[in-house]
Formats: C-alpha cells, sequence, structure tokens
C-alpha cells in the first residue's frame, strides 16, 4: 500500500487532462497499464488534511466517531448544529491506538509480517508527550524527558491554532529520534517493523525529503520477508510531492543521509544521483513541451515532486512485483493546489490504481464504482484472509474489483449503481465527508456540503458577519489578503461558494464546483440533508 503525500490526480497519466502530464510519471503510468491493472476514477479520501485521512485509513473508522470534542456551531440558518472540529487534532489518545483492531493489525493478525516506513503524522493529541515517555523509557535520559514533555506539549499548541510550527519541527531527529519513533509506530500502528519515519510535516525543516531512503529501506525489508518465506504487507507512505515547492533544486542536490544514520554505499548514493539528474533533464524537456502546447496554463510545482515520486517508486515498484502481490497506489487527499482543506472535489478525489497479476482487476467497476479510503480495510482484510472489525465504516469491494478471486459469479460487472437517482442508491453506498466543522455527502453525481461556523474564532475573535475558513479562522476576502491555514488554494479556486454554509453541486454538470444549486433543488437537497443527518446521528453529530 503506496499513500503518497499531496499527490495531484492530474500530474498521472490515468488522470492527466494534458499532453504534456502524460509522460510525468512513466513508471507510474506504466503500472497503470500492466495487463490487469484499474485505475479506480472516483476514488474518495474521508478527510482532505494528513492527520485526518490517515487516521481514517488507519482504524477504518470515520473521525467523527474518534473526534469526542463536539461543539455548539452555526450561525443564521445553520445555527444548532453540533459537530467536532475535524483536523489535526481531538482524536484518540495516543495508547488508545493499541486497542484499535486497524489495518495493520488486521492484516498483522491474518498471518502477515507488517512494515511502515515514511510520514506517519498521525497527530497524537494531549498526551502525545506522556505516552512517548512511556513507549520510550529506554531510549530517553532525565533530561531528554523534560525536553520531549516542553516540545511536544508546544507542537501540539500550535497545532490547535492550526499553524505550522517550523522551529518545533524536528520530531523524526532531535526530539525524539528513530528508535523511539519506531517504538510508537509499532505499537499504534500494529506494524512488526518500522524505520525512516517522519513524524510529521518536518521532512524540510529535519533535512529535506528523502524518497531514496525510504525506498531502499523498505525494499530491504520486502527482500527479507520474501526471503524468509513470509507473507508481507508494506504500507510505504513518501512524504513527495509535498512541499517544499523548489523540487527542482532538491533534484539538483546530492541526496540528504539517511534518518536511521546507517551509510549509504558509495555505488548506490552514486545511482540516486544519477537518477536524480535524469529526473531533472526529463522535467526540462517537460515544461519546455508544456510551454508549447499549454501556453495559456501555468506549470505547478507538484509536477516536479511527483516527477521525483515517479523516479524513486521505480525501484520498489520492481521490487515489489511478484505473481501474487497486489499493489496500490493512491494519495492521502488531493492537492494543496486544487483543493486540499476542503470538501471539493479537487480535495477529496485520489488516484487509486491497484495491480494483482494472479486476478485481473475489474474496469468496467473501476471506470463506473465509487471507493473510499474507508473501504482499504475491509477489501484488504478480506484478500488477506483476515476479517475486518465489526466497527469498520468501509465496504469490502474485493468481489468488484477482483471477481475472479473473490465473487461468486466470478465475472466483471459495472456498478450496481451507476446511473440510479438519490432515492434508488441505498444509504450504505453514499460518500460521507468530513473536512474541519464541515460534512458532506455524495451520491452519484450530485454532492452537499454543510459547512456551519463556529461564533468565536481561534483566537475569540467574533465570525458572526464574517467569513471564516472550514476550521473556525477569520478570513479576509479581498484580493490579495492572505488565507488562514489549512485553507490553501480552496478559497482562490471557489470564491463563489467557499463561505457560504450550505452548498449542493451537480458535479456532473458542473465538475468545476462554481454554481451552487441548493436554491433551485430543494428536493434534493431535502433528501441529501436527512441521508447526512442519518449518518451523523450515530456519531452524535448535527449539521
Amino acid at each position: 500500500l503506496i499513500i503518497a503525500d499531496d499527490v495531484m490526480r492530474l500530474s498521472l497519466g490515468p488522470y492527466a487532462n494534458s499532453s504534456a502530464m502524460k509522460g510525468l510519471t512513466p513508471n507510474l503510468n506504466a503500472f497503470a497499464e500492466r495487463e490487469g491493472a484499474v485505475a479506480i476514477q472516483k476514488a474518495y479520501c474521508i478527510s482532505a488534511i494528513c492527520t485526518p485521512s490517515r487516521l481514517s485509513v488507519l482504524t477504518g473508522r470515520y473521525n467523527s466517531k474518534l473526534y469526542q470534542n463536539k461543539e455548539a456551531v452555526g450561525t443564521g440558518a445553520g445555527a444548532g448544529s453540533s459537530v467536532a472540529n475535524v483536523d489535526f487534532t481531538g482524536g484518540p489518545l495516543s495508547d488508545a491506538f493499541e486497542k484499535m483492531i486497524g489495518l495493520p493489525r488486521v492484516i498483522k493478525h491474518a498471518g502477515y509480517t507488517t512494515a511502515f516506513y515514511g510520514k506517519w503524522h498521525i497527530e497524537l493529541g494531549a498526551g502525545t508527550a506522556r505516552f512517548a515517555l512511556e513507549a520510550c523509557h529506554a531510549y530517553l535520559t532525565a533530561n531528554m524527558t523534560a525536553e520531549v514533555t516542553h516540545r511536544l506539549a508546544e507542537i501540539h499548541r500550535l497545532n490547535k491554532l492550526n499553524r505550522m510550527h517550523g522551529a518545533e519541527a524536528d520530531v523524526s531527529t532531535t526530539i525524539l529520534g528513530q528508535p523511539c519513533l519506531a517504538q510508537i509506530v509499532r505499537r499504534q500502528g500494529g506494524f512488526s517493523y518500522a524505520a525512516e519515519i517522519l513524524a510529521d510535516n518536518d521532512a524540510i525543516i529535519a533535512g529535506g525529503h528523502r524518497p531514496e531512503c525510504m525506498a531502499d529501506r523498505a525494499m530491504g525489508f520486502v527482500r527479507k520477508a520474501r526471503a524468509a518465506k513470509l507473507p508481507l504487507f508494506l504500507w510505504f507512505a513518501p512524504t513527495l510531492p509535498h512541499a517544499p515547492t523548489d523540487f527542482m533544486n532538491d533534484l539538483a542536490s546530492h541526496p540528504t543521509p539517511c534518518l536511521d544514520g546507517v551509510s549509504v554505499p558509495e555505488h548506490e548514493m552514486t545511482r540516486w544521483v544519477e537518477r536524480r539528474r535524469a529526473t531533472l533533464q526529463r522535467l526540462h524537456a517537460l515544461r519546455n513541451d508544456f510551454k508549447t502546447s499549454d501556453p495559456g496554463h501555468m506549470w505547478l510545482a507538484p509536477h516536479d515532486g511527483a516527477a521525483w515520486l515517479d523516479t524513486t517508486l521505480e525501484p520498489l515498484l520492481d521490487e515489489l512485483d511478484g505473481p501474487n502481490t497486489l499493489i496500490i497506489f493512491t494519495g492521502d487527499h488531493g492537492s494543496a493546489w486544487t483543493g486540499k482543506g476542503s470538501m471539493y472535489e479537487g480535495g477529496i478525489q485520489v488516484p487509486m490504481l491497484l495491480h494483482w497479476p494472479a486476478h485481473a482487476g475489474c474496469a468496467a467497476w473501476a471506470d463506473s464504482g465509487t471507493f473510499t479510503h474507508l473501504d482499504l480495510l475491509p477489501t484488504l482484510a478480506k484478500i488477506a484472509g483476515g476479517a475486518a472489525p465489526p466497527n469498520a465504516a468501509g465496504h469490502d469491494r474485493s468481489a468488484d474489483l477482483f471477481p475472479t478471486a473473490h465473487s461468486s459469479i466470478g465475472s466483471c460487472r459495472s456498478y450496481a449503481y451507476a446511473d440510479a437517482t438519490i432515492d434508488e442508491i441505498p444509504p450504505s453506498e453514499a460518500v460521507f465527508l468530513e473536512v474541519g466543522y464541515g460534512r458532506g455527502v455524495v451520491v452519484g453525481k450530485w454532492k452537499l456540503m454543510r459547512v456551519p461556523r463556529p461564533a468565536k474564532g481561534l483566537l475569540g475573535e467574533d465570525l458572526r458577519e464574517k467569513c471564516s475558513s472550514w476550521f473556525g479562522a477569520a478570513m479576509a476576502t479581498n484580493d490579495g489578503a492572505p488565507v488562514p491555514e489549512l485553507v490553501f488554494q480552496s478559497y482562490a479556486l471557489h470564491r463563489n461558494t467557499y463561505c457560504q454554509q450550505t452548498m449542493l453541486f451537480n458535479t456532473e454538470a458542473d465538475p468545476w464546483e462554481q454554481q451552487n444549486v441548493a436554491a433551485d433543488e430543494p428536493e434534493k437537497l431535502r433528501a441529501l440533508m436527512k441521508l447526512l443527518n442519518d449518518h451523523l446521528k450515530h456519531y452524535g453529530e448535527h449539521v
């Protein structure tokens, strides 16, 4: 399972809308074109920022179930709502993870050896320091204990304010270090092994991206597991193509030492440098082609990061390839350039590429069906021969995607509700979304978004007559005004609707979500509002 960070769907061949983009990620494109591979066209994350998105994959649950800090929010027509702010904080305490039967534990219980490499970014609430001290007592001295408590408490405080914390963003290196982080990830996630871990978005400040190191260490795990003839599950979470934006400069630089402190053989380092240079040359050519073929559009920095990601994934994809190995590539959420931090399509749609040599994927279902991150747990549990916990919220899609392996019929079929109306689609087939104070539901081509705001902002400011972010921060809406953290490009792309509390879109007729048709479609609005609130009441929420 490969989960890239902030990857833009348009950077990948199966989703690209530009001829120049077709050559951006040749290795992932080739992966998607392997015999029997499928690219799901309507794949969604549940929450379009890092921590809650990864929490939903890990636990198989909605964050509205995990986040208990419900707040009375909403003004005017939105008054009376009660929801949790699904942001970087508010999830379960660190030690609570050990009691949850999440995806890695389900696979491990089925007899697999499991490993994690890459960006963890499961913000651990106010109990982080206490859990870290208990989990890592063997690695910390008395002086380090006091420092850990202070620094992690400060990071948690800044996270609560939705502020980036550059000066405090070295958790992976100087605060905890890799031995302690590995212990935390093993205990929280239920993995057999963990290494080359980035605790959160400290990749840049702690020395830059290390995609070659992450891939190399993950390949080592694969080789050892196969040499021991053990079935394996790898969760690989590269930090690319998340910021920084100057990937071209990074590609021209020498690779950063690996986090585990183990030196890389000179011949291997030489190969990494050569591959970076080749990627840089390819990007220069692609940029020139893009200027010619799409003169009215701007080349976006995440495309450079996607090309670098693609280069570093090539040896890992080759190492993983095997007659009975299922490989899945996805992203944690949409790009910061397309709608991250919102429930607009550019924030919640993710790539979802699957290849299982032993069983051809069903392209008809992949083209017409709907898949969410929550579906990963029950689907992979079935394929691995395990059992999903009864509180898992997703759907087992194994028979839909791989009918020769898991369908009693054995034939490939389109999604049964592809052309159904709202009333005809079972509630179980709806896609529910949660970002900040916002809650949404997608049924076919219709999407309802409800975003009740708090009356007071994060700093106590009065928000009742102002536009605020979906996370409760005051916004200035004049041109050129800075936007709060976690808004990214969502407001700039959706000025007509971002500040509204109730939005209804027909994503088939209006794929860019520029026209709120809530006033024109009262019956559909009423039906979707009922569907959404019937779902939320199970988690003590209402919008």
